[in-house]
């Protein structure tokens, strides 16, 4: 937990088992989420907050990789300022902003490759010391961080609760669907340098369970590799 955004960060980004040796971009490892991305992406490039809100957690994820650099930074001004509405102390707000400010400045973060560049230390730094102080002064623990810091989904409060939409209980109606294909391997979730999962949990990706890993959309404001999936200690 302590190594929750370790400000030393040496581990290799990781591209997607299923973009390797592809000269076409992959949105998703899940074949029907991809063919749905692929399908829509006009849409995508169009479609606001409130709308991607509402999609499955899949197609959230491929939707994200859709974005460009300029949608994506705007994406994480519109999470945050979302963020600020909830019932916060004055401490907390004024830390949420100095994320949303620090964000604000800095629209190169979300570029392509970004973090695979030696200027991605400075996000790493600067995540570090804002979670350190979120911890330390604020008395907030690793769920609260990372609903905020690591995930795009909307807050349902203060606690860090998610509001999440599974398979089951969303069907996409405005935009062209295709059919739903299981997959016996799931998409990674998480980034394992710099996880969210629960205290209960750790980011891993263990030999038997092994998960298809995306070069980005996990970790530090979705600018990571997705590499493992919360798993009980």
């Amino acid at each position: 937990m302590k190594k929750l955004l370790s400000i030393v960060c040496l581990s290799i980004l990781l591209f997607s088992s299923c973009n390797k040796n592809s000269e076409d971009i992959n949105y998703s490892c899940d074949s029907a989420v991809n063919a749905w991305a692929k399908s829509n992406r006009s849409e995508i490039h169009d479609m606001s907050r409130s709308e991607w809100l509402k999609l499955t957690e899949n197609k959230k994820q491929a939707t994200y990789r859709v974005f460009n650099a300029s949608e994506k930074w705007n994406f994480w001004k519109d999470k945050l300022s979302e963020t600020l509405t909830l019932n916060w102390n004055t401490n907390e707000k004024i830390h949420i902003k100095a994320l949303y400010d620090k964000v604000n400045e800095n629209p190169q973060w979300f570029e392509d490759n970004f973090s695979k560049s030696e200027d991605f230390s400075e996000v790493e730094k600067f995540c570090y010391i804002w979670s350190e102080y979120a911890k330390m002064n604020l008395g907030w623990n690793k769920q609260q961080i990372g609903s905020i810091i690591m995930s795009g989904n909307q807050l349902l409060d203060t606690k860090g609760t998610l509001i999440e939409i599974t398979d089951k209980s969303f069907k996409s109606t405005r935009l062209k669907t295709t059919t739903e294909i299981t997959e016996t391997k799931l998409n990674c979730h998480c980034n394992r340098t710099h996880d969210f999962c629960d205290k209960y949990e750790q980011c891993t990706n263990p030999s038997n369970s092994k998960c298809n890993e995306l070069d980005k959309g996990c970790g530090i404001l979705l600018l990571e590799s997705c590499d493992g999936r919360c798993n009980r200690s």
